[in-house]
This record gives C-alpha cells, sequence and structure tokens, in this order.
C-alpha cells in the first residue's frame, strides 16, 4: 500500500507531520512518500488550506492535520489492507 504524504516547504506543520508519520508508520509494511503540493497547480488547490495530509493512493482516503501519531498509525493500518 503507498500513502503520501503532501505538504510542502517551509511549513513547519509539515515538518512535525513529517516526524508524526515515521513514528506512527514503526513496524508496518507500507511505502510513504512526501510530495511538495507547490508543483502542482492543481494539488495547490486541492489542499493548499489543508495540509499536512496524508492520502492512500489505492482508496483515496485522507487524514487531515491535526493527527497524534496514534491516530496516523490508527489511519494507516486500517487504510492498509486491499478490499
Amino acid at each position: 500500500m503507498t500513502f503520501v504524504l503532501f505538504g510542502t516547504d517551509g511549513c513547519h506543520l509539515c515538518d512535525i507531520a513529517a516526524q508524526v508519520v515515521v513514528v506512527a508508520a514503526e513496524g508496518i509494511e507500507l511505502n510513504i512518500y512526501q510530495e511538495d503540493i507547490a508543483e502542482s497547480d492543481l494539488l495547490v488547490e486541492r489542499y493548499g488550506t489543508r495540509i499536512p495530509v496524508i492520502l492512500n493512493e489505492l482508496t483515496e482516503q485522507e487524514l487531515n492535520w491535526p493527527f497524534s501519531a496514534e491516530q496516523a498509525r490508527e489511519f494507516l493500518l486500517n487504510n492498509n489492507k486491499r478490499n
């Protein structure tokens, strides 16, 4: 399963979210990558006021900030199954 953490450079909340996701994903077999929304007008339009956001690429389920490590872990675990 692949997840995206949307954010942008200079976003302190995005930096915090990245650290939270690292802790939350420990021991879970999945792929997570970060994507800078500033590189796409569509992403800026969709996420510009909501970043950081975790997206499950397959199911398109999203977890919006603010989220704790526990909430992120639950999201990753619950959305890490192919239905």
